[in-house]
């Protein structure tokens, strides 16, 4: 599964991340109820994450690749995210 730069990016607004900085790469963060979760990162660089980032990036999402393409493509919302983060025990 490829993902383009500006389809990670808005599924990471999408789901509540915030842009928390700059290093090498860009450093979003998730909050739930005002706590800190976990973060993400992805690449400054333009174009598509190729299959294996893409799969790493999905993962750090803590999403399968049914939730990721459902992310992308609208049907999955910020409180379908949640559902899953509850589910796996992460909030």
């Amino acid at each position: 599964m490829n993902i383009k730069k500006r389809e990670a990016i808005k599924v990471l607004e999408k789901l509540g991340f915030v842009p928390a900085g700059k290093s090498k790469d860009i450093i979003w963060k998730y909050y739930h109820n005002r706590k800190y979760v976990f973060a993400t990162r992805h690449s400054k660089g333009t174009g598509d994450m190729p299959g294996k980032i893409a799969d790493k990036f999905r993962t750090q999402l803590k999403l399968n690749e049914t939730q990721m393409r459902d992310a992308i493509r609208c049907p999955f919302e910020h409180e379908d995210y949640i559902d899953v983060l509850t589910k796996k025990g992460l909030i």
